[in-house]
């Protein structure tokens, strides 16, 4: 009889080691399925390439892949929803607590340099390709944003010499700082006995010259015209423009689906 208990006791543990061992790839898939696959989806990833994938995976708070509809389901397990999105866009969350639409529907067409970190010889080099690509006619305003200002330093020679027959203003990334060239400077009004404005300044040297950089709300001053600061005081003017601008922002995001 005790034998008999012994062996059955065996076999009971031996039963309970097999079952454990057969349940553990299920208790693992479970563990490491995504909770969410979204297919037939145009997914904007945002990464270095700028890929445009049809779907993705998650679990919990992560993206745990990005690929196509076969891949991501093949991820899925048991217990993972899939949803079908027939097509629509999905956009990575706007972590920046606001927007510009309205700025950013007016730089589109500008001489964009992206925010990348470039020295003063690259900045040049990239100004200069986008005058052979726009051809701007003699004096007319020429803008170049996104500029990263990290370090940056222009001389007004130097923007002199990256463009002498016409206004050229660079503005930075960040809004904070701006570079003119003397023709600029000129049509802004600003020389050596320009004071500088609540909020900003400007760069001068050591003989009182402005520089041509300009800081903070210095610097919006130096992007108007007398043409543009008359649309800016006539309201109608003003929200009739402003208007136009965010139209082409809704177009360019509406193209994007």
């Amino acid at each position: 009889m005790a034998l008999g208990r012994i062996a059955r006791k065996t076999i009971g543990v031996i039963t309970l080691r097999l079952l454990a061992l057969l349940m553990a790839p299920c208790v693992a898939e479970a563990a490491e399925a995504p909770e969410l696959v979204i297919t037939n989806a145009r997914i904007h990833t945002q990464d270095a390439a700028h890929r445009v994938v049809s779907a993705l995976a998650v679990r919990g708070k992560t993206i745990l892949a990005t690929g196509s509809d076969a891949d991501m389901r093949a991820l899925a397990g048991t217990g993972t929803r899939i949803v079908d999105l027939g097509g629509r866009v999905v956009l990575p969350g706007l972590i920046d607590a606001h927007i510009h639409p309205a700025q950013s529907a007016q730089d589109i067409d500008k001489c964009n340099l992206h925010d990348d970190e470039l020295d003063a010889g690259k900045v040049k080099a990239a100004v200069a390709e986008c005058m052979r690509a726009h051809r701007p006619a003699r004096n007319q305003w020429f803008e170049v944003v996104q500029v990263n200002a990290s370090e940056l330093v222009l001389g007004r020679a130097e923007l002199d010499a990256m463009r002498s027959d016409g206004p050229l203003v660079l503005e930075s990334a960040d809004g904070h700082s701006g570079w003119g060239n003397s023709a600029a400077l000129a049509a802004a009004h600003i020389d050596r006995n320009t004071r500088d404005p609540r909020g900003g300044r400007i760069e001068r040297d050591p003989q009182g010259e402005p520089t041509g950089a300009l800081r903070d709300d210095a610097e919006v001053r130096a992007h108007l015209s007398d043409e543009q600061i008359d649309r800016l005081t006539d309201p109608a003017a003003y929200l009739g423009s402003a208007g136009a601008f965010v139209d082409r922002v809704v177009a360019r995001i509406a193209r994007l689906g």
